[in-house]
């Protein structure tokens, strides 16, 4: 279990990349493609910064933030829809794997911790969900588990719900199960799911009222031109409610 010192410090290293992501987009004129590649020193300069604090991976950080920050959170502020549970079957093929059991559920790809449904995870959710306004026609950056797509079908907030993911995979072995669920769970709730880069995508897609990225792909500014006026865009914190 880290302690605060560590995460602390961690915290600084990642916000240090972040900002020096948005001034190489900033710096270009915005996104392009490629940009993945060129901000790859960057990363490497967070990497060095989380391993002297004893963080071997970005994912044992951002697993020891989200334990630290359960910890710390007031419990009345997580808001908990266990709906997950249903949605999530046990998978393991084509280098996908969801773990369900006891009161979360987990997605492995290729062996790597990609994303949890703990109880903070939810709460970064619901947080997001709360900046969506009504009757939305809606942008989700990530498939992951679904969960943010639990939370708009929840609050009733979208007219239109469209999700790009990457990795098609994914994008494969979850379409079918969740077409299936949430049109039995929630039948009035509308959204497809295609496969891309969220960043190239979204040129093709017309305008949206809210934008939802829980991806590595490009920051806000790329996304600004296909808002609508009075739309909003967000930026997924990884540090939910503890975040100073």
């Amino acid at each position: 279990m880290a302690d605060k010192k560590k995460i602390l410090a961690g915290r600084k290293a990642v916000d240090a990349y972040r900002r020096d992501h948005a001034d190489l987009e900033r710096y270009a004129g915005g996104w392009y493609k490629g940009m993945s590649d060129d901000h790859t020193p960057l990363l490497d300069i967070m990497k060095a910064g989380l391993r002297k604090q004893g963080f071997e991976s970005i994912q044992e950080f951002f697993n020891a933030n989200r334990e630290y920050c359960a910890r710390v959170v007031d419990p009345a502020k997580v808001w908990v829809n266990r709906e997950d549970l249903s949605l999530l079957t046990t998978i393991d093929r084509e280098g996908i794997k969801i773990d369900v059991g006891g009161n979360h559920a987990s997605l492995y790809i290729d062996g790597i911790s990609e994303m949890d449904t703990r109880k903070i995870d939810h709460a970064s959710m619901f947080e997001s969900v709360q900046e969506c306004p009504n009757n939305a026609r809606a942008l989700v950056g990530g498939l992951g588990l679904g969960l943010i797509l639990l939370y708009l079908a929840s609050f009733e907030r979208t007219k239109e719900v469209v999700v790009v993911e990457v990795n098609k995979r994914l994008v494969n072995i979850l379409t079918e199960p969740f077409a299936t669920w949430f049109a039995s769970e929630y039948p009035e709730f509308k959204f497809t799911i295609i496969t891309g880069d969220v960043g190239e995508e979204v040129v093709k897609l017309g305008k949206f009222d809210w934008i939802f990225l829980d991806t590595n792909s490009p920051w806000k500014s790329h996304f600004i031109p296909y808002l609508n006026n009075g739309g909003n865009i967000i930026d997924l914190n990884p540090y939910p409610l503890e975040w100073k």
